[in-house]
């Protein structure tokens, strides 16, 4: 009908993001990953939403003689209502080792309130990888962490938050 029901863009070498417009019924998806298959043999993988991501994959590993297998889901969380703060005390501190139990914690605790739950052993993964490369702070007020966040995905000109818990 001339109207785009999907984007797809991607930085080579990464892989492509693809943004849905409108529905895109069942047999639209598989006519993308032929012309994808035809046109693009070389895109590494996709990040999108996952009515349309793991069916795409599906067709695609067919057409390529290949296995799907996903890698990462993300959920993106929409601020409905921004409440400012109030001036508080307190100041802003980058992770540090000494820390990560207590952070631990609260990474147990965060994955449990979004329905994804992890163990001890992959939660101190997920500090200890956050704290080696400096994408985790942390705000501290006398002397005790109140709040965490952490960064992924950083590039020269933005990053992606996550991990938030107060």
């Amino acid at each position: 009908q001339g109207v785009p029901s999907a984007v797809i863009l991607q930085t080579h070498p990464l892989k492509a993001i693809i943004a849905k417009v409108a529905s895109f019924p069942h047999d639209d998806i598989e006519s993308l990953a032929g012309l994808i298959h035809q046109n693009y043999p070389t895109a590494p993988g996709f990040v999108g939403p996952a009515d349309l991501v793991e069916p795409l994959m599906k067709h695609l590993a067919r057409l390529r003689g290949a296995t799907y297998a996903p890698h990462s889901r993300y959920k993106i969380y929409k601020l409905t209502k921004l409440t400012m703060p109030t001036p508080t005390k307190g100041h802003f501190c980058i992770a540090s080792m000494d820390d990560s139990l207590l952070l631990a914690q609260w990474v147990i605790t965060f994955h449990e309130e979004i329905e994804e739950p992890v163990n001890m052993d992959k939660a101190e993964k997920i500090i200890r990888d956050r704290i080696e490369h400096r994408r985790l702070a942390t705000w501290v007020v006398d002397s005790q962490i109140v709040s965490m966040a952490a960064i992924s995905r950083p590039i020269i000109t933005n990053c992606s938050i996550g991990l938030v818990y107060t």
